[in-house]
Protein backbone atom coordinates (compact mmCIF):
# COMPACT_ATOMS: atom_id res chain seq x y z
CA UNK A 1 0.00 0.00 0.00
CA UNK A 2 1.83 2.93 -0.77
CA UNK A 3 -0.09 5.71 1.79
CA UNK A 4 -1.05 3.59 5.08
CA UNK A 5 -0.90 6.43 6.84
CA UNK A 6 -3.46 8.60 5.19
CA UNK A 7 -5.47 5.16 4.72
CA UNK A 8 -5.69 4.89 8.29
CA UNK A 9 -6.28 8.89 9.17
CA UNK A 10 -9.44 8.65 6.51
CA UNK A 11 -10.66 5.69 8.89
CA UNK A 12 -10.00 7.44 12.02
CA UNK A 13 -11.85 10.18 10.77
CA UNK A 14 -14.71 8.14 9.81
CA UNK A 15 -15.30 6.81 13.12
CA UNK A 16 -14.59 10.06 14.75
CA UNK A 17 -17.46 11.12 12.91
CA UNK A 18 -19.83 7.91 13.16
CA UNK A 19 -19.56 8.58 17.54
CA UNK A 20 -20.08 12.17 17.34
CA UNK A 21 -22.97 12.86 14.59
CA UNK A 22 -25.40 10.42 16.33
CA UNK A 23 -25.11 13.51 19.43
CA UNK A 24 -25.61 16.16 17.05
CA UNK A 25 -29.11 17.60 19.01
CA UNK A 26 -30.03 20.36 21.16
CA UNK A 27 -28.27 21.31 23.92
CA UNK A 28 -27.83 23.24 27.11
CA UNK A 29 -25.39 25.22 25.84
CA UNK A 30 -23.84 29.12 25.16
CA UNK A 31 -24.09 27.96 21.88
CA UNK A 32 -27.67 29.33 21.63
CA UNK A 33 -26.38 32.62 22.54
CA UNK A 34 -24.09 32.72 19.70
CA UNK A 35 -26.34 31.04 17.12
CA UNK A 36 -28.76 33.74 18.17
CA UNK A 37 -26.09 36.76 17.98
CA UNK A 38 -25.28 35.36 14.55
CA UNK A 39 -28.93 35.34 13.45
CA UNK A 40 -29.46 39.15 14.77
CA UNK A 41 -26.52 39.98 12.98
CA UNK A 42 -27.70 38.45 9.40
CA UNK A 43 -30.56 40.91 10.36
CA UNK A 44 -29.09 43.85 10.26
CA UNK A 45 -28.24 44.19 14.21
CA UNK A 46 -24.54 44.96 15.52
CA UNK A 47 -22.72 43.86 18.91
CA UNK A 48 -21.56 46.04 21.52
CA UNK A 49 -24.23 48.92 20.19
CA UNK A 50 -27.53 46.59 19.77
CA UNK A 51 -26.49 43.73 22.20
CA UNK A 52 -24.00 42.85 24.73
CA UNK A 53 -20.66 40.24 23.31
CA UNK A 54 -18.12 39.58 25.64
CA UNK A 55 -15.89 38.75 22.90
CA UNK A 56 -14.07 39.78 19.43
CA UNK A 57 -15.93 40.01 17.00
CA UNK A 58 -15.13 37.06 14.18
CA UNK A 59 -17.13 34.35 15.48
CA UNK A 60 -20.52 35.43 15.80
CA UNK A 61 -20.00 37.03 12.53
CA UNK A 62 -18.88 33.77 11.11
CA UNK A 63 -22.00 32.21 12.54
CA UNK A 64 -23.96 35.25 10.75
CA UNK A 65 -22.41 33.68 7.72
CA UNK A 66 -23.56 30.18 8.53
CA UNK A 67 -26.75 31.99 9.35
CA UNK A 68 -27.51 33.41 5.55
CA UNK A 69 -26.25 30.17 4.17
CA UNK A 70 -28.05 26.92 6.17
CA UNK A 71 -31.10 29.90 7.26
CA UNK A 72 -30.89 29.16 11.15
CA UNK A 73 -30.80 25.26 11.10
CA UNK A 74 -29.35 24.87 14.23
CA UNK A 75 -28.19 20.83 13.72
CA UNK A 76 -25.98 22.44 10.42
CA UNK A 77 -24.55 25.06 12.61
CA UNK A 78 -23.95 22.55 15.15
CA UNK A 79 -21.73 20.77 12.81
CA UNK A 80 -19.05 23.11 12.38
CA UNK A 81 -17.11 22.30 15.51
CA UNK A 82 -17.17 18.71 14.65
CA UNK A 83 -15.69 19.76 10.82
CA UNK A 84 -13.18 21.98 12.55
CA UNK A 85 -12.17 19.53 15.17
CA UNK A 86 -11.27 17.47 11.78
CA UNK A 87 -9.54 19.65 9.95
CA UNK A 88 -7.15 21.08 12.58
CA UNK A 89 -6.35 17.26 12.46
CA UNK A 90 -5.53 17.03 9.13
CA UNK A 91 -3.50 20.47 9.29
CA UNK A 92 -1.40 18.78 11.80
CA UNK A 93 -0.87 15.88 9.49
CA UNK A 94 -0.17 18.13 6.75
CA UNK A 95 2.46 20.10 8.89
CA UNK A 96 4.40 17.05 10.62
CA UNK A 97 4.03 14.70 7.26
CA UNK A 98 7.93 16.97 6.64
CA UNK A 99 9.14 14.96 9.76
CA UNK A 100 7.72 11.89 8.97
CA UNK A 101 4.73 10.46 8.28
CA UNK A 102 3.85 8.16 11.06
CA UNK A 103 5.26 11.02 13.51
CA UNK A 104 2.43 12.76 11.84
CA UNK A 105 -0.25 10.23 11.89
CA UNK A 106 0.39 10.11 15.39
CA UNK A 107 -0.18 13.87 16.54
CA UNK A 108 -3.38 14.11 14.59
CA UNK A 109 -5.46 11.07 16.28
CA UNK A 110 -3.25 12.17 19.71
CA UNK A 111 -5.24 15.10 18.80
CA UNK A 112 -8.79 14.33 17.37
CA UNK A 113 -9.58 11.73 20.25
CA UNK A 114 -7.91 13.16 23.24
CA UNK A 115 -11.12 13.65 25.22
CA UNK A 116 -10.67 17.60 25.47
CA UNK A 117 -11.92 17.52 22.09
CA UNK A 118 -14.13 14.73 21.64
CA UNK A 119 -16.59 16.36 24.78
CA UNK A 120 -15.77 20.07 23.84
CA UNK A 121 -16.61 19.54 20.19
CA UNK A 122 -20.25 18.88 20.82
CA UNK A 123 -20.79 22.96 21.28
CA UNK A 124 -19.99 25.76 18.81
CA UNK A 125 -18.32 28.05 21.37
CA UNK A 126 -15.72 29.63 19.58
CA UNK A 127 -12.70 27.50 20.43
CA UNK A 128 -12.59 25.18 17.62
CA UNK A 129 -12.57 28.02 15.51
CA UNK A 130 -10.02 29.87 17.06
CA UNK A 131 -7.85 26.72 17.11
CA UNK A 132 -8.02 26.19 13.55
CA UNK A 133 -6.94 29.86 12.21
CA UNK A 134 -4.07 29.98 14.61
CA UNK A 135 -3.54 26.22 13.15
CA UNK A 136 -3.82 27.40 9.99
CA UNK A 137 -1.45 30.25 10.75
CA UNK A 138 1.23 27.85 11.81
CA UNK A 139 0.92 25.84 8.71
CA UNK A 140 1.40 28.54 6.47
CA UNK A 141 4.61 29.63 9.06
CA UNK A 142 5.94 26.05 8.14
CA UNK A 143 5.36 26.68 4.28
CA UNK A 144 7.29 30.33 4.49
CA UNK A 145 4.19 32.02 3.84
CA UNK A 146 4.64 34.25 6.56
CA UNK A 147 1.72 37.47 5.41
CA UNK A 148 -1.05 35.13 5.00
CA UNK A 149 0.09 33.20 8.67
CA UNK A 150 -0.30 36.90 10.24
CA UNK A 151 -3.41 37.45 9.29
CA UNK A 152 -4.87 34.08 10.31
CA UNK A 153 -2.96 34.93 13.23
CA UNK A 154 -5.01 38.49 13.98
CA UNK A 155 -8.06 35.99 12.59
CA UNK A 156 -7.57 34.00 15.93
CA UNK A 157 -7.24 36.42 18.50
CA UNK A 158 -10.22 38.55 16.78
CA UNK A 159 -12.34 35.25 17.67
CA UNK A 160 -11.28 34.76 20.83
CA UNK A 161 -9.01 36.88 23.06
CA UNK A 162 -7.66 33.99 24.81
CA UNK A 163 -5.36 33.09 21.66
CA UNK A 164 -3.45 36.21 22.17
CA UNK A 165 -0.52 34.48 24.36
CA UNK A 166 -0.63 31.99 21.97
CA UNK A 167 -0.13 34.60 18.92
CA UNK A 168 2.69 36.33 21.22
CA UNK A 169 4.37 33.06 21.48
CA UNK A 170 4.52 32.80 17.79
CA UNK A 171 5.84 36.07 17.40
CA UNK A 172 8.39 35.40 19.87
CA UNK A 173 9.73 32.41 17.64
CA UNK A 174 9.59 34.22 14.52
CA UNK A 175 11.67 36.60 16.13
CA UNK A 176 14.46 34.31 17.81
CA UNK A 177 14.54 31.43 15.38
CA UNK A 178 13.38 33.55 11.44
CA UNK A 179 13.98 37.17 11.84
CA UNK A 180 13.67 37.67 8.70
CA UNK A 181 10.57 37.05 8.06
CA UNK A 182 9.43 38.64 11.50
CA UNK A 183 8.21 41.49 9.82
CA UNK A 184 6.54 39.47 7.00
CA UNK A 185 4.34 38.12 9.62
CA UNK A 186 3.97 41.36 11.93
CA UNK A 187 3.00 43.94 9.33
CA UNK A 188 -0.45 42.12 8.35
CA UNK A 189 -1.25 40.94 12.10
CA UNK A 190 -1.08 44.35 13.27
CA UNK A 191 -2.93 45.65 10.11
CA UNK A 192 -6.07 43.38 10.37
CA UNK A 193 -5.93 44.12 14.44
CA UNK A 194 -5.66 47.78 14.22
CA UNK A 195 -8.15 48.33 11.42
CA UNK A 196 -11.11 45.25 12.98
CA UNK A 197 -10.85 47.43 16.68
CA UNK A 198 -10.87 50.72 14.95
CA UNK A 199 -13.78 50.48 13.38
CA UNK A 200 -15.61 48.35 16.00
CA UNK A 201 -14.88 51.31 18.62
CA UNK A 202 -15.66 53.81 15.97
CA UNK A 203 -19.27 52.26 15.70
CA UNK A 204 -20.30 51.24 18.95
CA UNK A 205 -17.65 53.36 21.53
CA UNK A 206 -16.49 52.95 24.72
CA UNK A 207 -18.87 49.61 24.66
CA UNK A 208 -16.36 47.77 22.54
CA UNK A 209 -13.33 47.60 24.65
CA UNK A 210 -15.61 47.49 27.83
CA UNK A 211 -16.98 44.28 26.35
CA UNK A 212 -13.86 42.25 25.09
CA UNK A 213 -11.56 43.87 27.78
CA UNK A 214 -12.75 45.50 30.82
CA UNK A 215 -15.50 43.18 31.64
CA UNK A 216 -13.47 40.26 31.60
CA UNK A 217 -10.95 41.75 34.31
CA UNK A 218 -13.57 42.28 36.48
CA UNK A 219 -14.68 38.40 36.46
CA UNK A 220 -14.30 36.41 39.58
CA UNK A 221 -13.21 32.95 39.63
CA UNK A 222 -16.18 30.12 38.06
CA UNK A 223 -15.10 26.41 38.81
CA UNK A 224 -12.79 26.31 40.83
CA UNK A 225 -9.14 26.46 38.71
CA UNK A 226 -7.52 23.82 40.67
CA UNK A 227 -10.86 21.16 39.69
CA UNK A 228 -10.66 21.92 35.64
CA UNK A 229 -6.85 21.10 35.61
CA UNK A 230 -7.32 18.11 37.64
CA UNK A 231 -10.11 16.98 34.97
CA UNK A 232 -8.26 17.61 32.33
CA UNK A 233 -5.15 15.66 33.72
CA UNK A 234 -7.37 12.57 34.27
CA UNK A 235 -8.73 12.64 31.28
CA UNK A 236 -6.11 13.78 28.80
CA UNK A 237 -3.06 11.69 30.55
CA UNK A 238 -2.18 9.66 27.66
CA UNK A 239 -1.29 13.10 25.27
CA UNK A 240 0.41 14.55 28.64
CA UNK A 241 2.28 11.52 29.26
CA UNK A 242 3.43 11.07 25.75
CA UNK A 243 4.30 14.76 26.00
CA UNK A 244 6.99 13.76 28.76
CA UNK A 245 8.52 10.93 26.75
CA UNK A 246 9.19 13.59 24.10
CA UNK A 247 11.26 15.72 26.46
CA UNK A 248 12.76 12.33 27.42
CA UNK A 249 13.65 10.87 24.36
CA UNK A 250 12.70 12.89 21.20
CA UNK A 251 14.81 15.51 19.64
CA UNK A 252 14.75 19.04 21.07
CA UNK A 253 14.58 21.20 18.06
CA UNK A 254 11.18 19.27 16.71
CA UNK A 255 9.64 21.14 19.40
CA UNK A 256 10.62 25.12 19.54
CA UNK A 257 7.71 26.09 17.71
CA UNK A 258 4.56 24.10 19.32
CA UNK A 259 6.45 24.75 22.35
CA UNK A 260 6.10 28.65 21.36
CA UNK A 261 2.73 28.40 21.19
CA UNK A 262 1.67 26.00 23.97
CA UNK A 263 3.85 27.91 27.11
CA UNK A 264 2.32 31.45 26.76
CA UNK A 265 -0.80 29.20 26.44
CA UNK A 266 -0.45 27.48 29.23
CA UNK A 267 0.69 30.16 31.46
CA UNK A 268 -2.06 32.66 30.41
CA UNK A 269 -4.53 29.69 32.22
CA UNK A 270 -2.73 29.97 35.27
CA UNK A 271 -2.73 34.10 35.41
CA UNK A 272 -6.30 33.73 34.55
CA UNK A 273 -8.97 33.95 37.26
CA UNK A 274 -11.79 32.47 35.30
CA UNK A 275 -11.03 29.39 32.75
CA UNK A 276 -12.55 26.73 31.88
CA UNK A 277 -11.97 22.88 30.36
CA UNK A 278 -12.92 24.15 26.77
CA UNK A 279 -9.73 26.34 26.87
CA UNK A 280 -7.83 23.17 26.58
CA UNK A 281 -8.66 22.74 23.29
CA UNK A 282 -6.68 25.91 21.71
CA UNK A 283 -3.83 23.51 23.49
CA UNK A 284 -4.63 20.32 22.12
CA UNK A 285 -3.08 20.65 19.11
CA UNK A 286 0.36 21.70 20.17
CA UNK A 287 0.09 19.12 23.03
CA UNK A 288 -0.72 16.46 20.58
CA UNK A 289 1.81 17.51 18.15
CA UNK A 290 4.98 16.92 21.03
CA UNK A 291 3.21 14.02 22.26
CA UNK A 292 3.39 11.82 18.90
CA UNK A 293 6.98 13.29 18.56
CA UNK A 294 7.17 11.62 21.71
CA UNK A 295 5.13 8.20 20.79
CA UNK A 296 7.06 7.70 17.89
CA UNK A 297 10.20 7.69 19.77
CA UNK A 298 9.52 5.67 22.03
CA UNK A 299 7.78 3.00 19.67
CA UNK A 300 10.40 3.26 16.93
CA UNK A 301 12.60 1.65 18.67
CA UNK A 302 10.32 -1.26 18.79
CA UNK A 303 10.87 -4.15 16.24
CA UNK A 304 7.15 -3.69 14.08
CA UNK A 305 6.88 -0.35 15.24
CA UNK A 306 4.02 0.79 13.48
CA UNK A 307 1.72 -1.68 14.98
CA UNK A 308 2.90 -0.69 18.42
CA UNK A 309 1.85 2.81 16.98
CA UNK A 310 -1.54 1.61 15.48
CA UNK A 311 -2.10 -0.35 18.46
CA UNK A 312 -1.60 2.66 21.03
CA UNK A 313 -3.87 4.99 19.26
CA UNK A 314 -6.62 2.68 18.53
CA UNK A 315 -6.89 1.96 22.57
CA UNK A 316 -6.73 5.85 23.49
CA UNK A 317 -9.22 6.57 20.70
CA UNK A 318 -11.51 3.50 21.91
CA UNK A 319 -11.24 4.52 25.48
CA UNK A 320 -12.09 7.87 25.28
CA UNK A 321 -14.51 7.32 22.37
CA UNK A 322 -16.54 4.65 25.01
CA UNK A 323 -16.83 7.31 27.88
CA UNK A 324 -17.73 10.15 25.19
CA UNK A 325 -20.72 7.58 24.13
CA UNK A 326 -22.18 6.93 27.67
CA UNK A 327 -21.66 9.81 29.87
CA UNK A 328 -20.47 12.86 28.05
CA UNK A 329 -22.08 12.78 23.94
CA UNK A 330 -25.81 12.26 25.48
CA UNK A 331 -25.04 15.21 28.73
CA UNK A 332 -27.40 18.76 28.21
CA UNK A 333 -29.67 17.54 25.73
CA UNK A 334 -32.93 19.38 25.72
CA UNK A 335 -35.49 16.65 24.58
CA UNK A 336 -37.93 18.99 24.74
CA UNK A 337 -37.15 21.65 23.00
CA UNK A 338 -39.39 21.80 19.65
CA UNK A 339 -42.59 21.34 22.35
CA UNK A 340 -41.78 24.04 24.27
CA UNK A 341 -40.79 26.35 21.04
CA UNK A 342 -44.46 24.99 19.22
CA UNK A 343 -45.72 25.88 22.92
CA UNK A 344 -44.10 29.59 22.78
CA UNK A 345 -45.36 30.58 19.21
CA UNK A 346 -49.07 29.11 19.96
CA UNK A 347 -49.33 31.17 22.45
CA UNK A 348 -48.10 34.07 21.34
CA UNK A 349 -48.46 36.95 19.06
CA UNK A 350 -45.67 37.84 16.74
CA UNK A 351 -44.72 40.75 18.94
CA UNK A 352 -44.53 39.64 21.81
CA UNK A 353 -40.67 38.36 23.63
CA UNK A 354 -39.01 36.25 25.47
CA UNK A 355 -36.18 36.33 28.34
CA UNK A 356 -33.98 33.86 30.36
CA UNK A 357 -31.42 31.73 31.00
CA UNK A 358 -28.60 31.71 28.39
CA UNK A 359 -28.21 28.02 27.88
CA UNK A 360 -31.77 27.69 26.26
CA UNK A 361 -33.63 30.68 25.63
CA UNK A 362 -31.74 31.71 22.30
CA UNK A 363 -32.38 28.10 21.06
CA UNK A 364 -36.22 28.56 21.84
CA UNK A 365 -35.83 32.19 20.28
CA UNK A 366 -35.07 30.92 17.11
CA UNK A 367 -36.98 27.70 16.76
CA UNK A 368 -40.26 29.72 17.97
CA UNK A 369 -39.49 33.17 15.67
CA UNK A 370 -40.32 35.38 18.89
CA UNK A 371 -37.65 38.12 19.61
CA UNK A 372 -35.53 37.95 23.42
CA UNK A 373 -36.70 40.95 25.20
CA UNK A 374 -34.17 44.17 24.29
CA UNK A 375 -31.86 41.31 22.48
CA UNK A 376 -30.91 40.27 25.99
CA UNK A 377 -29.50 36.86 25.01
CA UNK A 378 -26.40 36.90 27.20
CA UNK A 379 -27.93 36.23 30.63
CA UNK A 380 -24.61 34.46 32.12
CA UNK A 381 -24.27 35.27 35.95
CA UNK A 382 -20.78 36.71 35.93
CA UNK A 383 -23.07 40.08 34.07
CA UNK A 384 -24.59 40.18 37.07
CA UNK A 385 -21.57 39.07 39.83
CA UNK A 386 -19.25 41.93 38.05
CA UNK A 387 -21.92 44.49 38.83
CA UNK A 388 -21.73 45.27 35.02
CA UNK A 389 -25.86 45.14 35.57
CA UNK A 390 -27.57 44.39 37.95
CA UNK A 391 -30.68 42.16 38.60
CA UNK A 392 -32.70 45.14 40.19
CA UNK A 393 -32.05 47.20 36.63
CA UNK A 394 -32.42 44.34 34.52
CA UNK A 395 -35.99 43.05 35.90
CA UNK A 396 -37.36 46.71 35.75
CA UNK A 397 -36.17 46.67 32.22
CA UNK A 398 -37.63 43.56 30.99
CA UNK A 399 -40.94 44.20 33.21
CA UNK A 400 -44.11 44.52 31.17
CA UNK A 401 -42.16 43.29 27.82
CA UNK A 402 -41.38 39.53 28.56
CA UNK A 403 -43.85 37.24 28.10
CA UNK A 404 -42.38 34.49 28.72
CA UNK A 405 -39.11 34.27 31.25
CA UNK A 406 -37.30 31.02 31.20
CA UNK A 407 -35.14 29.30 33.64
CA UNK A 408 -33.65 26.24 34.49
CA UNK A 409 -33.97 25.32 38.01
CA UNK A 410 -33.59 22.66 40.87
CA UNK A 411 -36.50 20.47 41.61
CA UNK A 412 -36.29 19.15 44.46
CA UNK A 413 -39.16 17.76 46.96
CA UNK A 414 -41.55 20.02 45.65
CA UNK A 415 -39.49 23.02 45.99
CA UNK A 416 -38.08 25.06 42.96
CA UNK A 417 -34.59 26.29 43.37
CA UNK A 418 -33.63 28.98 40.81
CA UNK A 419 -29.56 29.36 41.03
CA UNK A 420 -29.96 32.52 38.44
CA UNK A 421 -29.26 36.01 38.47
CA UNK A 422 -31.17 37.29 35.48
CA UNK A 423 -34.30 38.38 36.69
CA UNK A 424 -35.12 39.35 40.64
CA UNK A 425 -36.73 36.23 42.35
CA UNK A 426 -39.87 38.25 43.81
CA UNK A 427 -40.64 39.43 40.30
CA UNK A 428 -40.84 35.68 39.37
CA UNK A 429 -42.80 34.98 41.94
CA UNK A 430 -45.35 36.88 40.61
CA UNK A 431 -45.61 35.06 37.22
CA UNK A 432 -47.45 32.10 36.67
CA UNK A 433 -45.58 28.66 36.28
CA UNK A 434 -46.96 27.62 32.63
CA UNK A 435 -44.98 24.58 31.86
CA UNK A 436 -42.29 22.64 33.53
CA UNK A 437 -40.28 20.56 31.90
CA UNK A 438 -37.35 17.70 33.48
CA UNK A 439 -33.82 18.17 32.23
CA UNK A 440 -32.60 14.99 32.05
CA UNK A 441 -28.46 14.88 32.21
CA UNK A 442 -27.69 18.15 32.93
CA UNK A 443 -24.99 19.17 34.81
CA UNK A 444 -25.99 21.84 36.93
CA UNK A 445 -29.92 21.20 36.90
CA UNK A 446 -33.16 18.92 36.50
CA UNK A 447 -35.64 20.99 35.27
CA UNK A 448 -37.24 23.91 33.26
CA UNK A 449 -39.67 26.22 34.43
CA UNK A 450 -41.66 28.70 32.18
CA UNK A 451 -43.25 30.99 33.80
CA UNK A 452 -45.93 33.77 32.53
CA UNK A 453 -45.35 36.93 33.22
CA UNK A 454 -48.41 38.42 31.32
CA UNK A 455 -50.29 40.92 33.37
Amino acid sequence: MKHPDKLILILFIAFFLAIKLPFVYYKFSDENVYFYMGKMIAEGLMPYRDFFYANPPFHIYFISLLVKVFDSNIFALKLFPILESILISVMLFLILRKAGKWQALAASLLYLFSFAIITTSDYSTGVHLTSLLLVISVYLISNEKYHHAGLFAALSVLTKQYAAPAAIGLLIYLFLARRKKFFDFLVPFIIVSAITHLAFFILAGQAYPNEIFFYHLLKPEGIEKSRIVEFFVYWDFPALFFVLLSFLFGKKENMMLPLSILLPTLISYILFSDIYYLYFALAMPYLAWIGGHGLWSLVSKIPKSRYFLFSAILLISAYHSYFYVADHGPAARIDFAQDLSDFVKMTTLGNETIYGSAEITPLISILSEREITNHYADTNRKLFMTGTISTARRTEEIKGKARYIISKAVVSEGRIIINEDFVDKKYLSECRIAKTYDAKKDYFSNAVIVFDCRK
